[in-house]
């Protein structure tokens, strides 16, 4: 009988000697856990496992696909859009898409998707749970776009929180922030600001939020 030594870097190459090449061992596998081996497959069924119906999944699966940025992986992609999913519950795919999509514009040069979608759910949870996003990625892009030379996202966000706690509602809580930061020319004059709409807030009340905007005017 003719004995079989495999050579070079064949995919069966062991260094044992087999009668064929089918008796070789096969090679171990890989351990698929880092981003490279996460495959569209494994994207493809957490969407099913997470979503109400496949349909839904299906569209998240090509919606994830045409929004991702450039350089980020399939693994990133998939597991910011279940935090979305998962807080916000999978009876609204069209909002966590845009969501997504919201999150996605505002990444700048050196932030990741995870560490903005976690200053977005940080508003989000904010929110009451059934509360619709809309809101919130309006208060959010309000946020990103409002950032001082050295200011960081989370430093923006920690005041806007503060004004929402203060707050019966989202849209006031923007519309509050905003005027603040028309004062505000240096990322450290932000929380003073803040804390001096808030205390004029607090004196007249969270019902009367049109005459704190007046008087926050006013002593400017």
């Amino acid at each position: 009988m003719v004995t079989f030594r495999p050579t070079g870097h064949s995919a069966f190459a062991t260094g044992n000697t087999c009668s064929t090449p089918e008796a070789c061992p096969a090679p171990s596998q890989p351990d698929c856990c880092t981003d490279d081996c996460y495959t569209k497959e494994q994207a493809l069924d957490a969407l099913m496992k997470a979503e109400n119906s496949k349909k839904d999944a299906r569209e998240n699966f090509l919606f994830i696909k045409s929004n991702m940025k450039p350089g980020e992986t399939w693994k990133q992609g998939t597991e910011e859009f279940l935090r979305l999913l998962e807080a916000e519950s999978n009876t609204n795919t069209s909002a966590i898409q845009m969501d997504f999509r919201t999150i996605g514009d505002s990444i700048r040069p050196g932030e990741s998707r995870n560490a903005v979608t976690s200053q977005f759910l940080r508003m989000y949870q904010l929110e009451s749970p059934a509360s619709d996003s809309a809101g919130v990625r309006s208060a959010f892009t309000a946020v990103a776009k409002s950032l001082k030379n050295g200011e960081t996202r989370e430093e923006a966000t920690e005041q806007y929180a503060r004004i929402r706690k203060a707050e019966n509602r989202t849209s006031d809580a923007e519309e509050n922030y905003l005027l603040v930061n028309q004062y505000v020319s240096e990322k450290e004059q932000r929380p003073c600001e803040t804390s001096q709409f808030i205390r004029i807030l607090e004196r007249l009340g969270n019902n009367e939020t049109t005459q704190a905007q007046a008087d926050f005017k006013l002593i400017h």
